[in-house]
């Protein structure tokens, strides 16, 4: 008797895994058929030519350029063209009107904003505080140094990009 039961609960744990192999085999075709008919809708989504769209990266230029004013350039033409406002031309090459004269070479800095050269014992929070905008902006971005990446320390004489600061008027 003590055989026979052993007999059948061998038996239960040998339809066990044969059950478990069934139901690996269902899913597997589920979800064939999931990525079968996604992968149509990706194909036929890239034949409609009304959906393409180009994305352009945003990423942020490191160094700052210098431009030579030709005839008919704008204070406003230049902003749009680099992407940066009209006050940050005007802040950067020290401008108090919109009138540029043609054969001047323009700073043109890479992102909104201000150029600050760090004097003495100023700290990034000064600093956001002095062009009003946040110490984080400073920190994120990408191009600007410091003596220390876990305070952020900065070194009097440095130049650091100040995105998205307005300059006291």
């Amino acid at each position: 008797m003590v055989h026979n039961n052993t007999f059948k609960t061998n038996a239960r744990y040998l339809k066990l895994p044969l059950f478990i192999g069934l139901i690996v085999v269902l899913l597997t075709l589920i979800i064939r058929r999931v990525v079968i008919q996604k992968t149509q809708l990706n194909i036929n989504t890239l034949n409609d030519k009304s959906s393409v769209e180009t994305i352009i990266s945003a990423k942020p230029r490191g160094k700052i350029i210098l431009y030579q004013v030709v005839e008919k350039d704008s204070i406003a033409d230049l902003a749009e063209k680099f992407g940066i406002s009209e006050n940050t031309i005007k802040w950067a090459n020290n401008l108090n009107g919109d009138v540029i004269e043609v054969g001047v070479t323009l700073k043109i800095l890479p992102v909104t904003g201000v150029m600050h050269t760090v004097a003495k014992g100023e700290t990034v929070y000064v600093i956001a505080t002095k062009y009003h905008t946040t110490p984080e902006k400073i920190t994120n971005y990408p191009f600007n140094d410091f003596k220390d990446l876990e305070t952020f320390g900065l070194t009097q004489g440095q130049v650091i990009m100040v995105p998205d600061g307005i300059k006291g008027e």
